[in-house]
């Protein structure tokens, strides 16, 4: 059984130290990875509400419902509380906070 050897390495090239002109432009793409974005589109809405067709599944159409029952509240509070804890929760996923909204 013959013993296989790998391939000598090769040295490492060392990378040439960065000029300055470089240096700016990585931080400035580092500062700019780090930023929301500086136009998030919900700052320009207001609170007019807008109709949201939407198909869901029976069992869950029939849970709003019962929930919305219970809690004697109308269909479209029920949806928007729903919906406004799900969009808070992934917007914090992506790093935006509730003072970014």
């Amino acid at each position: 059984m013959a013993i296989k050897r790998s391939a000598p390495k090769t040295a490492i090239k060392q990378r040439a130290p960065k000029t300055p002109e470089e240096e700016v432009v990585d931080s400035f793409i580092s500062g700019a990875a780090a930023a929301p974005p500086p136009e998030l589109p919900w700052r320009r809405a207001s609170d007019i509400p807008v109709t949201l067709n939407t198909r869901i599944p029976h069992r869950l159409a029939a849970k709003l419902e019962w929930l919305k029952d219970r809690k004697g509240i109308a269909k479209a509070a029920a949806v928007e509380e729903a919906l406004s804890a799900w969009v808070s929760a992934e917007l914090r996923r992506y790093g935006i906070r509730e003072d970014d909204e």
